[in-house]
């Protein structure tokens, strides 16, 4: 049997879940539609989705059409759970990505788009919400074009849209205006097709353009567009159709060397670890060992083997347990005690994992509200961290406190609603502030030398830390030879630079900095790994003192439209801001304007955008990288054992040696 695997994205409320409800409904899954206002969703599980009608985790469930098993994964529409939409997208052979035919382009459809030609996903844009009033065809279809793609073309026409009447219908062979229309997409990519059809159009059959429809489709170069409405029903024939007959599938089952990806990870009722994962190639059977790989923060490699004890399929609407996975698949695997999300099985992927989206950019004090649960907390927020691992939890050593990075106020609800239903425990936020780094200014060096006053350590440590030009993160030398060290005390030092460098003189983390080891020496047999790895903080952190460093902030850069007649009340603004920007370019009646501004400023600055627009400002940003900060400097609350306090940091390290 053939297997899709197609995700559906869309913006908040352009009626993904309904659409997803309205298929199941379609292809025989439930009997009736659930409605995401009710809250009966068929995937829409989670309490609070259902309180809010958003969807906050990715969920999984499949169909047949007649000898093809789709498997539809629905992800979350909301900016803050984007971290959701990214795993799955590296599952996936296709998109449906949904726009409502009112509201039109928003910028998280952008951001989605954006994101879906870079990875080349083949995507097939539906214009939901036909039967509302306001719904548009035209200027929607310009819309597209403008904001979008310019390779996307509409395949259906709407009658009487924007009523409860609205019907569509395919653009046939017989419709010239359209044949001209696709013959002119094709041809932007292949001068070929468009050279025949210029020239001997009669040589060409409805065939060639079907092929060449379809190849550059699953190239990611033509963008069909559907109109419909999950609601009413209208339209979700065609793109049943489509997802059938346009969407790549897995033909057979390859049999060759197991790779598959985890892209989720949730706990079962006897509380053991179950992931999702997509097996690409080869075969996973029940009760044999199966491989996983990971990259750590060094770049090193981890591989990890347990016994598969339970695989479940996804099947018309529900989970079977089976005893294989082959190629194409998607499964829920249980046995892999140590496993993460993102982790590849079978073989390690030899390409390097870019983030898609940007990482969290806010930082906050997480606290339980009964001093005695702490402990519980930080376990309960490792478990939620398995499902979320951008979450990144942080411990201090001596307060009870723990800190969480995130994107946003709702995802803080979210996470406080999850921790007292799941794990009892009743927390407080702290404060919220924006996630800063450190860059080196000058060269710095320091020595510690075995024996010599001061070091209570069986070694000597000895950095040079210079400024990197290039935003490449850390990078780590040996200006000594391999051989000085057993190999075991290097890796002791070079694990240690990566772990001591995630704050730096203020708290933050450091980036872009080169760390050359330049001196080392030990004492056989009394010196052990121990000894590098305390002793490498404190030498560290006395040549960044002597290097300093500059505190950034993170920028995005932003897309402003806004009507005439507010142009020089939201310029004032942006000035207020602290963002920077091109000149305005006027279009009609309205003026884009393009520019940086620090992320700390977005949130109030987006509360306030409708008041001064009435309520037609449109505002799209997106991570950018860094700026220099200039002002008050910001601190970070240290959760190391501080080694620039070196009595503390030494009382810490001699009493747990």
């Amino acid at each position: 049997m053939k297997k899709i695997n197609i995700g559906i994205l869309a913006h908040v409320d352009a009626g993904k879940t309904s659409l997803t409800e309205r298929i199941l409904f379609e292809t025989g899954i439930i009997s009736e539609i659930g409605s995401v206002d009710k809250g009966n969703t068929q995937t829409d599980s989670m309490e609070m989705e259902r309180q809010r009608g958003i969807t906050i985790q990715s969920a999984v469930v499949s169909f047949t059409l007649d000898h093809v098993k789709v498997n539809l994964i629905d992800t979350p529409g909301h900016p803050e759970f984007i971290s959701e939409v990214e795993r799955a997208l590296r599952v996936l052979d296709g998109v449906i990505l949904v726009i409502s035919s009112v509201e039109g382009v928003q910028p998280q459809t952008r951001v989605l788009m954006k994101t879906l030609a870079k990875m080349g996903i083949p995507t097939i844009f539906f214009v939901n919400k036909i039967d509302r009033v306001g719904a548009r065809y035209e200027s929607l279809l310009t819309e597209i074009h403008d904001k979008l793609t310019p390779h996307a073309l509409a395949m259906s026409v709407v009658a009487n849209i924007g009523t409860s009447t609205a019907q569509t219908e395919m653009f046939t062979e017989n419709n010239q205006d359209f044949m001209e229309a696709l013959a002119n997409r094709l041809g932007d990519l292949n001068e070929h097709f468009l050279e025949k059809y210029l020239y001997n159009e009669k040589d060409l059959t409805p065939a060639d353009f079907e092929w060449e429809f379809l190849e550059q489709f699953k190239r990611a170069q033509l963008y069909p567009v559907l109109f419909g409405s999950a609601i009413t029903g209208e339209g979700i024939t065609y793109l049943i159709t489509a997802i059938q007959n346009w969407l790549p599938s897995v033909h057979s089952e390859d049999t060759s060397v197991v790779r598959g990806k985890i892209f989720k990870i949730e706990r079962g009722k006897n509380d053991e670890k179950i992931a999702y994962a997509r097996v690409f190639t080869g075969e996973i059977k029940i009760r044999e060992s199966l491989a996983y790989y990971r990259t750590n923060q060094a770049g090193e490699r981890m591989g990890f083997t347990n016994k598969v004890t339970g695989l479940q399929h996804f099947s018309s609407g529900k989970t079977t347990n089976g005893t294989r996975a082959v190629s194409g698949d998607i499964v829920k695997i249980m046995g892999l005690t140590d496993c993460q999300v993102g982790d590849d099985i079978g073989m390690a992927s030899t390409e390097t994992t870019e983030a898609l989206f940007s990482p969290p950019s806010l930082v906050t004090t997480i606290k339980a509200c009964n001093e005695k649960e702490t402990i519980h907390l930080y376990r309960a927020l490792k478990r939620l961290a398995e499902q979320d691992p951008f979450i990144q939890i942080k411990q201090h050593p001596l307060q009870r406190e723990l800190s969480i990075q995130l994107y946003g106020e709702i995802q803080k609800e979210v996470i406080q609603d999850q921790l007292k239903k799941e794990a009892h425990i009743d927390i407080e936020f702290l404060g919220t502030q924006p996630i800063y780094i450190e860059k080196a200014i000058f060269t710095g060096t320091a020595v510690e030398r075995m024996g010599e006053s001061g070091n209570p350590f069986y070694a000597t440590v000895g950095f040079r830390i210079d400024p990197n030009p290039r935003a490449t993160g850390i990078e780590y030398h040996l200006e000594v030879e391999l051989g000085s060290l057993p190999l075991a005390f290097h890796k002791a030092i070079e694990e240690t630079v990566y772990e001591t460098l995630k704050q730096g003189l203020h708290g933050w983390e450091v980036r872009d900095l080169i760390v050359t080891l330049t001196d080392t020496a030990y004492a056989s047999p009394v010196s052990t790994a121990g000894d590098f790895r305390k002793l490498t903080p404190l030498v560290l952190m006395r040549a960044l003192t002597e290097a300093t460093t500059q505190i950034y902030e993170p920028i995005h850069r932003f897309e402003l439209e806004i009507p005439i007649d507010s142009l020089s009340k939201v310029l004032f603004k942006l000035t207020q801001a602290s963002a920077t920007y091109q000149n305005p370019i006027q279009n009609d009646q309205v003026f884009t304007i393009l520019g940086m501004i620090p992320i700390k400023n977005i949130h109030p600055f987006e509360i306030q955008l409708p008041g001064w627009t009435q309520g037609e400002g449109v505002f799209l940003s997106e991570f950018h990288g860094y700026q220099p900060l200039h002002g008050e400097v910001p601190v970070c609350t240290r959760y190391d054992h501080n080694p620039l306090n070196r009595k503390e940091y030494l009382l810490h390290a001699l009493n747990s040696m």
